[in-house]
């Protein structure tokens, strides 16, 4: 074929970004490096300084500000050089100031705190209620509910100006806007560094994200990131359902045929979605499911979503799918697999109401 009419017939089916915006993104692309290398720099210096406070600390040093501000500015460095997620920085930055916060507090260092928890008392009196007795949320007199509220939103507000105080306007910021958004970052650092040996927990946690993070992609159009999402989703589903049985699992992927089986059989984690699919229909956990004109094979529906799932690797595709998109028909399909599987390994009752469904006269 002639060459220029070669190139004509293969010009860019995307526009790429036009050489201003090219320029822009690569300046911003360029400073974030340079702020990550000069964080990682300074870490060395800042974990020091960190560990000598902690060695000099006292019974008292967790309500210090200087502590405080120490903590934070490894968590600051740590972040920008990512050596920790934003998840892990909102919950060292969050335990630090609620030291300084909570310090405050038991100090009485707040006199509308100390006001209105001297009249929560009056009202606990004047009730009958003892020091070590308590109403639950919701069950006490209507001016002891409306004092709390006071109260709730008096140390909300001081606990605010300790984030500023402190130097983390981004946090602070957050906290007002969107208090769920900040709690939820604060959880997830906390089990980062607190539960990191519960896999079974956090696989569960992934699947639910990936899931979640598929719908929110096909929603916006981007189909390829969804159904690989769901993939990797599945994957997880597999691993869980292993993990449930593990003796009888590795018994299984051990007697697998040598290209399905594992190199090593400590952990399904470890395992190739290939072996986990194979080692799930040799166990009879993914079991044929007749429906009323035809029967699920959850195996070849699991090696279908497996193979979208590869369509995040540009080599593959190129060679494979040249110029084919994944559209929205793709799509549906690997929510559609998804969905029976996560039905089939789940659990019995899941199951039941599978096959109940699956006997129904299909919708016209």
């Amino acid at each position: 074929m002639d060459p220029f009419v070669r190139r004509a017939l293969l010009k860019p089916l995307e526009k790429r970004k036009a050489v201003s915006a090219e320029r822009e993104a690569v300046d911003a692309a360029l400073n974030l490096l340079d702020a990550r290398a000069i964080a990682g720099a300074y870490l060395p210096e800042l974990a020091k300084r960190h560990k000598a406070a902690r060695e000099q600390r006292s019974s008292d040093s967790w309500k210090n500000v200087d502590s405080a501000r120490n903590t934070i500015a490894l968590a600051l460095g740590m972040f920008v050089a990512r050596g920790i997620s934003a998840q892990e920085y909102a919950f060292m930055v969050a335990i630090a100031a609620e030291g300084v916060h909570d310090g405050r507090i038991s100090d009485d260092a707040y006199p509308e705190v100390v006001k209105i928890m001297a009249k929560i008392r009056s009202v606990e009196v004047a009730q009958g209620l003892g020091p070590d007795d308590f109403w639950a949320v919701g069950e006490g007199p209507c001016e002891f509910e409306r004092l709390n509220q006071e109260l709730e939103a008096a140390t909300e507000r001081r606990f605010v100006e300790t984030l500023r105080e402190l130097g983390v306007d981004d946090l602070a910021d957050l906290y007002v806007a969107d208090r769920q958004e900040f709690d939820r970052r604060r959880e997830r650092g906390r089990r980062a560094f607190f539960h990191k040996d519960e896999v079974v927990p956090s696989l569960m946690d992934v699947v639910m994200r990936y899931e979640s993070e598929a719908k929110r992609a096909a929603s916006a159009g981007a189909y390829t990131a969804a159904v690989t999402l769901l993939g990797a989703a599945v994957e997880g589903l597999l691993i869980l359902r292993c993990l449930r049985s593990p003796t009888k699992a590795k018994r299984i992927a051990a007697s697998l045929p040598r290209e399905k089986r594992p190199r090593a059989l400590d952990g399904p984690t470890k395992w190739k979605f290939d072996t986990l699919i194979e080692t799930c229909l040799a166990a009879g956990w993914l079991p044929q499911i007749p429906t009323s004109i035809t029967t699920i094979l959850p195996g070849g529906l699991a090696h279908s979503l497996r193979q979208m799932r590869n369509y995040v690797h540009p080599g593959k595709v190129a060679e494979e799918r040249p110029w084919i998109e994944v559209d929205q028909v793709e799509y549906t399909s690997a929510e559609a697999i998804f969905t029976t599987i996560s039905s089939i390994v789940a659990d019995a009752k899941r199951l039941k109401l599978l096959r109940e469904a699956a006997q129904r006269p299909p919708a016209v």
